[in-house]
């Protein structure tokens, strides 16, 4: 058998950075279906929408400054709204019945 002296082109950070923009894809694509089903009156996505809110406050915040962890926390839970409470369709269907 030949034996390669070569890496793999799959190794190290190659890898990584394929897995980082594939998860991210995943995400948008997630964010993106979330976000039209709650425009269409379907609210149960609230706290996946509250979430990413958070996290795209918080991640800017944490790698361009100094700020403490717990002001993150706190900021990051700030910045997401209150879940709202089941389907609004289901809900509104039950009254015209």
């Amino acid at each position: 058998m030949r034996s390669s002296s070569r890496a793999s082109p799959w190794a190290g950070r190659a890898r990584a950075g394929l897995l980082v923009v594939g998860f991210s894809l995943v995400s948008v694509a997630g964010l993106e279906l979330a976000l039209r089903e709650h425009f269409a009156g379907y609210r149960s996505h609230s706290t996946l929408l509250g979430g990413a809110t958070a996290i795209l406050l918080v991640v800017p915040l944490f790698e361009l400054t100094e700020l403490p962890y717990e002001v993150l926390l706190v900021l990051g839970r700030r910045s997401s709204p209150r879940p709202s409470r089941g389907c609004a369709r289901s809900s509104r269907a039950g009254l015209r019945a």
